[in-house]
């Protein structure tokens, strides 16, 4: 009996290793994105100047508040109805993306009407896919545990705004583009880093059933998000 409890302890061991590895790397890179925001913020301010920063800021939390609500509970609504399924995860994030498709376009179109005519409507709708197929995507990041090659991906994708930077002029739109091509390599990149193998077939909830369900994990955001931006709303 001893001996037989020795195996199942040693198995035991590698599996919390496993986890141990997992939940430091999954703090590492959510450490990275809160670094890279603060020194993109300081290098704006270095090249472009506090005014171009505070403007930049404001339409950074438009942005990100129109992709909140679009996204409707985003990241753990999916990984929650991923987790019911196994088997069929890709098939259960495909359902999930699809039924939040049609909140898309609402939050969309808001954005495009409130911003400044001209380019920066187009600027803004690229930041706003961006962020908002990101956040779907973070969910196949979090159940595939891919969390050391997310962390990688944002330090290549902070590289390379802090060279594109240094290139583009010290205007406010010039600056915002280099935010919204970020966003939009680092949607890339992590669905390339996280692509599944072809989904197995299975039941899925689709459409309004699906943001039914998932409406109180939107709610949650919101009002997270309300709170974590509160000062900033008002500073910019």
């Amino acid at each position: 009996m001893a001996h037989s409890a020795g195996r199942t302890e040693s198995r035991g061991r590698p599996l919390r290793r496993d986890r141990l590895a997992a939940a430091g790397a999954a703090t590492g890179g959510g450490l990275i994105r809160p670094l890279g925001a603060a020194v993109m913020s300081l290098a704006v301010a270095r090249t472009a100047g506090l005014d171009v920063l505070g403007a930049v800021v404001r339409v950074q939390i438009l942005v990100q508040l129109v992709a909140l609500v679009a996204q409707w509970g985003g990241r753990q609504a999916l990984v929650r109805a991923m987790a019911t399924e196994p088997g069929g995860r890709t098939a259960q994030w495909r359902a999930g993306v699809v039924a939040r498709l049609p909140v898309l376009v609402v939050p969309g179109a808001l954005l495009v009407a409130v911003l400044a005519p001209g380019s920066m409507k187009t600027v803004a709708v690229i930041w706003f896919a961006a962020l908002w197929f990101t956040e779907m995507v973070e969910a196949r990041v979090t159940v595939g545990r891919h969390f050391v090659a997310a962390g990688l991906v944002d330090v290549a994708v902070l590289g390379a705004a802090l060279v594109a930077l240094a290139s583009v002029p010290d205007r406010t739109i010039a600056v915002v583009w280099v935010y919204a091509g970020a966003a939009s390599l680092r949607s890339g990149m992590l669905w390339w880093t996280t692509q599944a193998a072809k989904p197995r077939p299975v039941a899925c909830r689709t459409g309004i059933d699906r943001l039914r369900v998932d409406s109180p994990l939107a709610g949650a955001a919101l009002a997270g998000y309300g709170q974590s931006r509160g000062a900033v709303v008002l500073a910019a």
